[in-house]
Parts: C-alpha cells; structure tokens; sequence
C-alpha cells in the first residue's frame, strides 16, 4: 500500500509534533501521506500548524491508521539512549534524521521581540504541586534578574488557564516586580514570538516541543524547561519529550 496515515489519540501540541517529522520522510520513500479523521486535537489551531502547513500532508482521511501511535509497540528500548524524535523515526523504520520536531510554519521577524524573556510555566495535561513551581521560579528568577531584559509573563486570550497559575505568578511577581504580560491570540502569533525572543523559560509541556521545532539549530532563543520528572536519569530523560536545543533543569522534587 502506498498511503500512509498518521494517528495519535492524545490531543496535545506536544503530542501531535511528536510525529511531525515522519510526513517528509514518508514522502521522500514515494508514500502518499494523510492525517486520520479521528486524529486527536485539543483544539483546531494545533491542526492547522502542525499539519495542516505540512507540505507533506495529502489532507484528511478515514481508514486504518499505520503510522503514529500504532508503531510505538516498536520504540526502541531506553538503554539504547535514544533521543525522543529518534524513537519514533526508528519505530517507523527509518534511520536517525532528526533531532527536533518540525513545523513548517515560517515564523515573522518582530525585532520588538528581540529583548524579551518570555514566562510561559502554564500547561493543560501538566500542571504541578506548588511548592514544584516555587522550586523553579527560585532557581530561574536569579538567572535573568539585572539582565536588562524585557521580562513578560504569557497570557493566553482564548485559553482558561488552571486556576493555580494565578498563585504560581502571583508568587513569580513577588520575585521579579517588573514584569509585564503579553497577550497571545494565536498559535501562530506565539510562534513569532518564540522566534524573535532572547529567551523563552517554560515547563515541560506542549511549548517545550514547540520552542525545539522553531529553534533548530539556531543560537537563539536560549530555552530553559523545568523538567520534573527527578526520579529519571539522563539516558532516560531522552526518551520524553527531551530535545538537545533546550536546556533543562531537572526537579530535585519527587
């Protein structure tokens, strides 16, 4: 069969760009590549950036899906310490390709972008106990503290965040008191942002595997993420939703 369709049944940002790579690669072999009809979304903007700007994607189908969640039977185990998109490349049988996710998605130069150290520690399926954002927030606010720096908080204009982020920023705010917000309508329109800051400090959630599938290989922006999960090595670390362009600090917290 020469149709390839992608599926995965979790919904997140992160989820989706998981296997972002696979279409080019697909397509490269000769495959004609589709999205299912029940691929899961949590909402139509991840769609549209994560597949619907794919070059590589034929459009929307039914069917029995043979790539993306179906293939994970075939992840390679952990002491092979192999990088997350590495996985799901060899589990689809390729070679190694890719380091990063990818979109397609050519974000806009904003140089009013450009000074700004962006706050993003919100997230829909992760969201911590307290005292595991304070841990975070005593580490990083040193490190950007007198940096002369632009620092805002991101605040989401269609999204209903958790209400726990109100205390996690209200305690952020007794750290860093000149901090600002910046309204973000759009995926798209966070996307630019990322691209043009100086440096984006989130948790590991949907936005680490963007910020990773918009730098690259590039210098900037300098990207740190609170990796929670302190009861795993590095070797297994790797294998979630890990990438080498970020730089992680990894929870002292159980």
């Amino acid at each position: 069969m020469n149709k390839i369709i992608i599926y995965q049944p979790w919904g997140g940002l992160g989820d989706n760009l998981q296997y972002s790579t696979l279409p080019e690669l697909f397509s490269e072999k000769g495959y004609d590549v589709y999205i299912h009809s029940n691929n899961s979304s949590r909402n139509p903007e991840i769609t549209e950036l994560v597949w619907g700007q794919n070059p590589y994607i034929k459009g929307i189908i039914d069917g029995e899906p043979n790539a993306g969640h179906c293939k994970n039977i075939y992840w390679p185990p952990t002491e092979q310490n192999e990088y997350f998109i590495h996985r799901i490349e060899l589990s689809h049988g390729f070679e190694r390709s890719n380091f990063f996710p990818k979109i397609y998605y050519n974000p806009i130069i904003i140089p009013e972008y450009n000074n700004d150290i962006i706050i993003d520690l919100t997230g829909a399926s992760v969201v911590l106990e307290m005292h595991k954002y304070i841990e975070y927030i005593d580490y990083f606010t040193p490190l950007i503290h007198n940096k002369n720096k632009n620092i805002k908080l991101i605040k989401f204009e269609k999204i209903q965040s958790n209400p726990i982020f109100e205390d996690v920023y209200n305690y952020l705010k007794t750290k860093i008191t000149d901090i600002e917000y910046l309204n973000v309508k759009s995926l798209i329109q966070y996307c630019d942002i990322i691209k043009n800051c100086d440096t984006v400090i989130i948790v590991n959630s949907g936005i680490n595997s963007l910020s990773s599938a918009i730098k690259q290989d590039s210098i900037k922006p300098n990207i740190l993420c609170y990796y929670f999960f302190s009861k795993y090595s590095y070797q297994e670390m790797k294998g979630y939703y890990y990438y080498k362009n970020i730089e992680y600090f990894q929870s002292k917290i159980d």
